[in-house]
């Protein structure tokens, strides 16, 4: 009777450690997918407020950015004397941000471009993209109807550039302290595609659905195993 009970303990010990290595192996591989999946969108978690401040001597700041395939970004603040600030965007390398054109008119006339304030979730491909290098977020208090940054806030500023892999989209997920309050900037993150696809405002990496399901089965797996181990503990010796 004692060696009955020895061999099915021993039975029950090897269908739990094969129970394992499945729900392990297939975890694993759940997670290789996420990963390469991944791959496909860059997420840069910066952190970094741009902010000039004239009591030290320091009127104007600018940051620089970088972006694959020779493109990048520039964030800049200038500050008066009496606090009025001004925020603005630069792209370089060919890359363009979501954002509408106008022509100032009058004797100084010229084209301003202005960066547009997107929501989380928004679709970054569809645009509209302003063929400008430069864009101004804010401009003082009064700013321009045109300015959609002058008040403190959060949002996303989308943008494109082109690489090898064809035409890339990204957001930058930008604070400001608002144009009355000097327009401070901070940078909180920005994302970029790398394989050619479309992404929305704030969209970081997430795994494919069939890596998900493969994730859901490994932990179907290991919730069996725990279930036939706590039965397995209850029998009697």
């Amino acid at each position: 009777m004692k060696t009955n009970t020895n061999r099915r303990q021993t039975t029950l010990s090897i269908a739990n450690s094969r129970w394992l290595t499945y729900t392990t192996a297939a975890t694993a591989t759940a997670l290789g997918g996420a990963m390469s999946a991944e791959a496909s969108v860059v997420v840069v978690n910066v952190n970094q407020t741009i902010s000039a401040n004239p009591a030290n001597g320091s009127s104007f700041v600018a940051a620089e950015f970088p972006l694959p395939a020779g493109n990048d970004f520039i964030l800049n603040n200038l500050r008066s004397s009496s606090g009025i600030g001004a925020g603005g965007i630069g792209m370089q390398g060919g890359a363009e941000f979501i954002g509408k054109s106008f022509a100032s008119g009058g004797s100084y006339s010229n084209v301003f471009a202005y960066p547009s304030k997107l929501a989380l979730g928004a679709n970054i491909a569809g645009g509209p993209f302003a063929p400008k290098a430069f864009g101004t977020l804010a401009f003082g208090t009064y700013g321009n109807p045109n300015s959609k940054w002058i008040q403190a806030g959060e949002g996303y500023i989308g943008f494109k550039f082109t690489d090898a892999a064809g035409t890339e989209y990204g957001w930058i997920d930008l604070s400001t302290n608002g144009a009355a309050a000097g327009e401070a900037l901070t940078l909180k993150s920005y994302a970029y595609t790398t394989a050619g696809e479309e992404i929305t405002a704030g969209q970081a990496a997430v795994p494919e659905p069939g890596s998900l399901a493969l994730l859901a089965a490994g932990g179907a797996g290991l919730l069996a195993w725990r279930q036939r181990r706590a039965r397995s503990a209850a029998l009697p010796g």
